[in-house]
């Protein structure tokens, strides 16, 4: 009987939160990096640790991720494309260049994440679009992620394990604003979530400097980074 009971609570709790994965997705398109963020979370910390995976929640929240990329492309949720979009100039571009262009404002994220510069700030920044890959650097902005990306999984490996989820994190939500295009380009309200990630590699690095620097030093830096 008491068996019975956890696998009945473990079924609602996983019926909640496929219903609330499925229920972010319709609120907000970054509602369906969920399932990979888990993942990531999941994976990294539980391989650390010699564990196995949680297969089933996982598989399952990763359908509802594919479902709602499907649905998505199928135009049934509202204001959701893939198609061209058309700018106030009567500008018009499609998924590539969109994606391109997306490429070199994901490094400017990471540039005013790092040092948020009152003059690199800009409630509406003019951003010139990239229509080709060497169209204003945007093969320099690619390389750069991948290079990102593959420490990051060099990190989810050997460690920092902290920093390999923030990077995957800054990546993965942001991925939506990559791949469906839309007029705001570099729009810098976009990383409210991804910073989040950046505070955790922010936050593996001080852990760090425990063991390698004095306390006033350590005390120093943590005061630098308030700061900025």
């Amino acid at each position: 009987m008491h068996i019975r009971n956890w696998m009945a609570l473990a079924h609602d709790v996983a019926a909640a939160a496929l219903a609330s994965c499925w229920l972010a997705a319709r609120c907000k398109s970054m509602g369906v990096t969920a399932p990979l963020l888990l993942f990531i979370i999941e994976s990294t910390l539980r391989w650390k640790e010699g564990k196995r995976l949680a297969w089933l929640p996982i598989t399952a929240m990763a359908a509802i991720l594919i479902g709602s990329l499907v649905v998505w492309s199928l135009g049934l949720l509202p204001g959701a494309t893939f198609g061209v979009v058309e700018s106030i100039s009567g500008e018009l571009w499609g998924a590539g260049v969109h994606a391109l262009t997306e490429a070199r404002a994901f490094v400017v994220y990471w540039l005013l994440l790092i040092l948020p510069l009152p003059g690199w700030l800009c409630i509406d920044h003019d951003f010139a679009l990239s229509r080709t890959l060497w169209h204003h650097g945007a093969i320099f902005a690619l390389l750069l992620h991948a290079a990102l990306l593959a420490l990051a999984i060099r990190f989810a490996i050997r460690g920092p394990r902290l920093t390999a989820i923030g990077i995957l994190w800054f990546y993965v939500t942001l991925s939506p604003y990559a791949v469906i295009p839309h007029v705001e380009v570099l729009v810098e309200y976009k990383t409210y979530m991804p910073c989040i990630g950046f505070f955790m590699i922010v936050a593996d690095l001080l852990h760090a400097l425990r063991h390698v620097m004095p306390r006033r030093g350590q005390v120093a830096i943590v005061a630098a980074s308030a700061v900025l």
